[in-house]
């Protein structure tokens, strides 16, 4: 399976999907093959399991449906019983569900995938910044959130770069 989202509303969706994805063999980016229900906890009824997402691996991981809807326009996002009768036929008939082949994921959307035991680290607003790209798995500062800190920098603080150019320019005139 690559490139499947599967929205889990409620805790018992996201036990029977993980058990599924589990018993096929896959595992979290950790390579932890826990179900990890208290992850369904981080985003409830809006929470996704992912495999394969932006990840050439076919890792498990989660965030967030309006994210995938946001990030992942062009990958459908399937209920956990879509999913899980889609995975019955498929063992009854002995072929691999495929959601969507030769997916290639725009660079500008890409992301880093966090593991399962990285993510729990994060508190909200650091969830945030890593889903908008401004920091990484490591919790530092990306090379976006300067670029775009220094803007804000500049917008704020342009009438006094003004006034300093002035100032530049007098002196440069004087010698």
């Amino acid at each position: 399976m690559k490139n499947l989202i599967i929205h889990t509303k409620t805790k018992q969706d996201w036990i029977d999907v993980m058990k599924s994805l589990l018993d096929a063999g896959y595992a979290w980016g950790d390579g932890d093959r826990e179900i990890c229900e208290e992850l369904w906890d981080v985003y409830e009824e809006n929470s996704c399991i992912d495999v394969g997402v932006g990840d050439p691996e076919n890792r498990i991981g989660y965030f967030e449906k309006e994210w995938h809807q946001e990030n992942h326009p062009h990958i459908p996002i399937i209920t956990a019983d879509e999913f899980l009768n889609k995975t019955n036929q498929a063992n009854e008939q002995s072929y691999t569900l495929s959601i969507q082949k030769d997916y290639n994921e725009p660079d500008a959307k890409k992301m880093n995938k966090l593991t399962a035991k990285v993510i729990r680290d994060f508190n909200k607003n650091e969830k945030e910044l890593y889903k908008s790209n401004f920091k990484d798995e490591n919790k530092n500062w990306t090379r976006d959130a300067w670029e775009q800190t220094q803007e804000m920098l500049m917008d704020e603080k342009y009438d006094q770069l003004l006034e300093l150019a002035k100032e530049i320019n007098k002196e440069q005139k004087a010698n």
